[in-house]
């Protein structure tokens, strides 16, 4: 929730002060930040349309997709892979052919040794059945 405090004098406060039919009372109106976070969205609008990032996230996206799937062809807990432009998801399972959920004794062994490998350069990542 955003809340948002403003100072006026007693003054400007007073003339808002009325009934809400009568057009004269102080609304919360909440612009999220108004014309300068305006300019700046517009701004990352136009750059991401000037770059072409939307092109470029789906053709990354697909090599990303194609990867996924090339490197976990043959690991046990790789189930299905999706993927949408840069986003992807690997299901872990405790076996692939019939995609049973995994154990979470092993989502916490694989989340223990891919926080190891986190710690690696991507490129030296090996994909194994822990």
């Amino acid at each position: 929730m955003c809340h948002i405090c403003f100072a006026v004098s007693e003054e400007i406060f007073s003339s808002f002060l009325g009934e809400t039919d009568s057009g004269r009372h102080l609304r919360h109106v909440n612009t999220y930040g108004g014309p300068p976070s305006w300019a700046v969205a517009l701004a990352n609008l136009a750059l991401i349309e000037d770059e072409g990032l939307v092109l470029r996230a789906q053709v990354q996206g697909q090599y990303l997709a194609e990867s996924l799937r090339e490197s976990l062809l043959n690991v046990p807990w790789a189930g299905d892979i999706r993927s949408a432009g840069l986003l992807a998801g690997v299901e872990i399972v405790s076996d692939a052919d019939a995609k049973t959920p995994a154990s979470n004794d092993f989502m916490r062994h694989l989340a223990g040794y891919l926080a190891t490998q986190a710690r690696r350069p991507m490129w030296k990542w090996r994909i194994t059945t822990c």
